[in-house]
């Protein structure tokens, strides 16, 4: 029986390195500040030391490290999704946020078990296009193409980016979201005492 909740709640999907991804991380706590319940399907790369206290939410760990031949860790990749899969299936989520191409196919393959869930995609980047490896581009490809009419909604960062993307993968057919990265807002008074005491990050709101 398919579970069900009043309220929406938001299981994110990572591959990566959860410290460098401050778009998803913002996004993150765009929702808490609605009230929306939030967790984390982690495909933790081994880059860095996690520690779960830092974050106020939930977090669940697969280990999926980086190294080794490239179409291993392309395995690896794929055998993370069909984990993290099973685990949205099994919960009470209501949407599965899956960032990147890399986790994408978890949301598609959690939605073939539970009709109602949500599979949002976000795109922030063009992602067969930056890869040079034409086997590499060829796999994630036929990934990509399978998981684009199966998601509920595809997110961008960029508009032009945007548009491309439905040009050239969906032809104009799913439903598209534009949500821009833009710096955090630094007072002006401080930004010009210490100019360079600042670094810039992306996140998803102005």
């Amino acid at each position: 029986m398919e579970k069900t909740t009043d309220k929406p709640k938001v299981t994110c999907v990572l591959y990566g390195t959860l410290q460098h991804r401050g778009r998803l991380l913002k996004q993150i706590a765009a929702l808490q500040a609605e009230g929306v319940e939030c967790d984390l399907i982690y495909g933790d790369r081994g880059e860095l030391p996690l520690d779960k206290s830092e974050f106020n939410f939930p977090i669940k760990v697969i280990p999926t490290p980086a190294e080794g031949h490239p179409l291993s860790l392309f395995i690896r990749q794929i055998r993370f999704c069909f984990k993290a899969s099973k685990l949205i299936a099994k919960s009470d989520a209501t949407h599965a946020l899956c960032f990147s191409l890399t986790t994408a196919l978890a949301g598609v393959l959690a939605k073939r078990k539970r009709r109602g869930l949500k599979a949002i995609f976000d795109s922030n980047e063009l992602h067969i296009e930056s890869f040079l490896n034409p086997v590499k581009k060829l796999l994630w490809g036929l990934v990509q193409k399978y998981c684009v009419p199966r998601c509920d909604v595809i997110m961008h960062a960029e508009g032009n980016r945007l548009e491309y993307f439905k040009k050239h993968h969906d032809a104009g057919k799913g439903t598209h979201f534009l949500l821009e990265n833009f710096p955090y807002s630094i007072p002006r008074d401080s930004l010009r005492r210490s100019p360079k005491s600042h670094q810039f990050e992306c996140c998803t709101l102005g």
